[in-house]
């Protein structure tokens, strides 16, 4: 029906739009090569927070948790 039609649309721009805002690259100066602390302290967080679950979990969630710790830790590289 066009109810559930509509609810699917309302969650698949949701979702791109937190994909779009996790594809973010930080700001950095060329100049001085800074990046936002706070954007480095959230990654470090999900980090820490992704390698803790990594541990915990099994199966397909394992690796789905291992390709986010891994995503992060790239990030927390630049």
């Amino acid at each position: 029906s066009d109810e559930y039609v509509q609810m699917f649309d309302n969650v698949l721009a949701s979702e791109t739009r937190r994909l779009n805002k996790e594809r973010q690259v930080p700001n950095c100066n060329i100049g001085q090569k800074s990046v936002d602390k706070k954007l480095i302290k959230k990654y470090e967080h999900k980090y820490k927070l992704y390698r803790f679950i990594s541990n915990i979990t099994f199966g397909k969630m394992k690796e789905y948790i291992k390709e986010k710790k891994y995503k992060y830790r790239v990030l927390l590289k630049r």
